[in-house]
């Protein structure tokens, strides 16, 4: 059932997060419940979920058992898209960020999903847009923060040592 949409100032006061699925453990006593374990980056969370019976296997949607079951996940009646943290595929893959695994499991997700499913990335570096569109990843959140304060810092490093320069040469 799609719930009716709501406003903006609603959506202000909701604190939407991303995080990486470590574990799916069966909550014992329960025909519904799954326990997630999940990382947030900064901190982890376990989160219990009724959706045992909505998967066959609950656990293909963990860490590299998603990877393989991509196609299934994708194939999940209301599943409009899916969405790829490319540190999270890093990580997954046991690779560095940006290396060519990266790029070549991405290769791989794009060709096992759906056409009818919206391929979505976090992109770090806007001139990596190019490179992930043509990999069939149309929705793209690139990030400015880092990158503008990272650039920031680099600002004001070097007026910083601008002016220790110009006052220890006088």
């Amino acid at each position: 059932m799609i719930k009716p949409e709501i406003t903006a100032e609603e959506l202000d006061r909701i604190d939407v997060r991303v995080g990486r699925i470590l574990s799916v453990d069966d909550v014992p006593g329960s025909d519904k419940l799954v326990a997630l374990r999940v990382s947030f980056g900064d901190h982890q969370r376990t989160i219990v979920a009724g959706m045992k019976q909505e998967r066959e296997n609950p656990r293909e949607i963990e860490g590299r058992q998603a990877l393989a079951n991509i196609a299934a996940i994708a194939a999940v009646p209301g599943v409009d898209a899916v969405f790829v943290g490319p540190y999270d595929l890093a990580l997954s893959l046991d690779v560095p960020p940006g290396s060519p695994p990266v790029f070549a499991a991405a290769e791989e997700l794009s060709k096992a999903v759906p056409d009818g499913v919206a391929l979505g990335i976090y992109i770090d570096d806007p001139a990596k847009c190019g490179d992930w569109a043509a990999r069939r990843f149309a929705l793209q959140c690139v990030s400015f923060d880092g990158r503008m304060l990272a650039n920031a810092a680099r600002s004001v490093v070097t007026q910083a040592k601008q002016a220790i320069s110009e006052r220890t040469t006088r």
